[in-house]
């Protein structure tokens, strides 16, 4: 079962619940097995609806070159890819251990795309 997944910027000792996330950010999105929850220690807690924290899915494109792939809002199909959409990013499809990486770049290692400014590093 594919999944539009996305990594909160959010973390703490204890597990999310509906109002302990409320407000936080999306880091990333990315095209997802269900299994990167179920393989990775994780589970399905609870729903909260995103869109009260305007988290919404992404516009990517499905591809570097545009001929032949599309325009994507999430994981749905919005129009043909164009040259002129070259500043989206392109929509991955993540494996079971992203969602981690992303996690450990940004709370533990401190470094990569992920890694809080050290300006701002004291706020988070």
């Amino acid at each position: 079962m594919q999944l539009l997944a996305g990594v909160l910027d959010w973390h703490s000792t204890f597990q999310p619940t509906t109002e302990s996330i409320a407000g936080a950010s999306c880091l990333d999105q990315g095209n997802a097995h269900i299994r990167v929850i179920t393989r990775t220690g994780g589970m399905v807690l609870g729903f909260r609806d995103l869109a009260s924290d305007r988290i919404e899915p992404w516009t990517f494109r499905g591809a570097a070159f545009w001929k032949n792939s599309k325009v994507y809002r999430g994981l749905v199909p919005l129009r043909p890819q164009t040259q002129d959409d070259d500043l989206l990013p392109v929509r991955s499809g993540w494996g079971y251990n992203v969602p981690r990486i992303i996690a450990e770049s940004r709370f533990v290692k401190r470094t990569g795309i992920w890694a809080i400014p050290a300006d701002n590093q004291g706020q988070s």
